[in-house]
């Protein structure tokens, strides 16, 4: 079950930009390509049937993207971030999870016809695969490696939505995004990672 939800995610998200391939010249949109680099931090715990007594796990959130205007309002975009999830279980002793994950996101976006001096808004949604690197568990002084005992591929689909705006530095634009990872695909029995992401961009 959990492969062919991943392999239908994956499906999916190659469908998504697919399809803004089939009207234009391949070599020609390599060329238009708008590229750029995001740092933030992540807030992240579990969702599942059983799980109680949970906190948000704080980390970092850094990566790049590569972005396509397929028209003026509508846009695909493809990133590669490294992505801290995991919770913190506040029982009556606090154990700390933490998830490192390199995640590809398969996105469109969507301008919205409103302007505020200059920004312009936008609306992103999608999918992501995310790969487990590391995973440790922290009660006390002990660490206790997960990498192990939880599945290393996690899949699940991407809201967003943020806000462009110029530089006051040179030519390049900054955008601030606000970003909600729902995992789809379970790391562990009943359980899937969820995450919320603030991130600042800068696009070259």
């Amino acid at each position: 079950m959990k492969t062919k939800l991943t392999m239908l995610i994956v499906f999916f998200t190659l469908l998504i930009n697919s399809f803004a391939y089939a009207s234009f010249d391949f070599k020609t949109a390599l060329n238009e390509l708008q590229y750029s680099a995001n740092l933030g931090m992540s807030s992240s715990k579990y969702i599942g049937t059983s799980l109680k007594s949970q906190k948000n796990n704080f980390g970092v959130q850094l990566g790049a993207s590569a972005e396509y205007a397929y028209k003026p309002d509508v846009a695909f975009i493809s990133e590669l971030n490294y992505v801290q999830k995991g919770s913190i279980f506040s029982a009556s002793t606090e154990e700390v999870q933490t998830l490192h994950y390199l995640q590809l996101p398969l996105l469109a976006k969507y301008v919205l016809p409103q302007t505020y001096k200059g920004a312009t808004f936008q609306l992103i949604g999608g999918a992501y695969y995310g790969y487990l690197l590391n995973g440790q568990s922290k009660v006390g002084d002990t660490t206790t490696d997960l990498k192990s005992k939880l599945g290393r591929h996690d899949a699940g689909i991407v809201f967003s939505a943020g806000a462009n705006m110029a530089s006051p530095f040179d030519d390049g634009k900054l955008s601030v995004n606000l970003r909600y990872d729902m995992g789809l695909r379970e790391v562990e029995d009943n359980v899937r990672n969820a995450s919320y992401q603030l991130t600042l961009g800068y696009n070259f």
